[in-house]
Parts: structure tokens; sequence; C-alpha cells
């Protein structure tokens, strides 16, 4: 869980808590907060999904330029967060063009 930040600039998550990995050869443990930050400029979309088998269960699917893929889910309000997003990437092809 976390929070997706939308700027006029870029997408940002960040985790609400940290996640543990294995540090120094595996022979400790160590936490860090789960981050991403990706430019609009890098963004080719952001779409609506559903599953199939739950449509309750809804997503955000943003995928790069360089066609990677980030989902998203659990909005407090789904319909708002897709429409701001898709608008944000509108707005900055628009800007750029």
């Amino acid at each position: 869980m976390g929070v997706l930040y939308l700027s006029t600039a870029r997408v940002a998550f960040c985790s609400d808590g940290p996640l543990s990995y294995e540090a120094g050869g595996g022979d400790r443990t160590e936490w860090s907060y789960y981050k991403v930050a990706i430019p609009l400029h890098r963004l080719r979309a952001a779409s609506a999904s559903a599953s199939k088998l739950n449509p309750a269960e809804k997503f955000i699917q943003l995928v790069s330029v360089d066609r990677h893929e980030f989902w998203f889910m659990g909005f407090v309000n789904y319909d708002g967060a897709v429409a701001h997003l898709q608008e944000a990437l509108s707005g900055f092809r628009n800007l750029q063009a």
C-alpha cells in the first residue's frame, strides 16, 4: 500500500511502510520504502482495467515509452484517479506539441 502522486511533471509512488530485503550477502535484513518516479514525457499510456473474475477489482496500468508496466489498485476514488492521470498525460503532450 502507498500513495500515488501526480504533478504537472511526473507520476510518483511511495509505499506506506518499508519493505525488507537481504543485505551484506544475506547476513542482515535492511528496510527501505518502495519509491518510483516517472516523468510524464516517459509515459506512453494510463489505462483503466478490471479483473475478469472480479469486476469490482479495478486497476490502473501505466506503460512507459520503453514498455515497462506499472499496475496500481485500491484507489479511494478510482474514476477520478484514472481521469486525472489521463488528463495529465494529454495535457503534457499538448504542451509539447
